[in-house]
């Protein structure tokens, strides 16, 4: 495997990572009311029932592992797939900074009480 193939499957690795992180850090959020979704057919599943909600995210996790496990074994990923994944990376990064964020300020609300 080439390193540009190497560095896609990471990044498809960390998309999927991020996603799930993504998926715990709202859920106790929704859950404990101290965060909203934004995203329209998250909040319809969140609210239709959460378990819908964690197995749609659950999915693309694993989806985003076995496709780009695919991909990078089957293509010789060009640079518009480098550019893609490793932007989604990037936002999908700030996301999670986002909520440690949050977790954190609500850590620090916590211990100054």
């Amino acid at each position: 495997m080439n390193d540009k193939k190497k560095y896609t499957l990471v990044l498809f690795v960390f998309l999927a990572l991020f996603n799930f992180l993504d998926m715990l850090f709202t859920g106790i959020g929704l859950h404990f009311g101290f965060m909203e979704e934004k995203n329209v057919l998250m909040k319809y599943l969140w609210e239709f029932n959460p378990i819908y909600f964690y197995g749609l995210k659950s999915l693309l996790s694993i989806l985003l592992l076995t496709i780009g496990n695919w991909f990078v074994c089957s293509f010789q990923p060009s640079r518009l797939i480098m550019g893609l994944t490793s932007g989604a990376t990037i936002l999908y990064s700030i996301v999670i900074i986002l909520h440690g964020r949050i977790y954190f300020s609500l850590l620090l609300g916590w211990i100054s009480i």
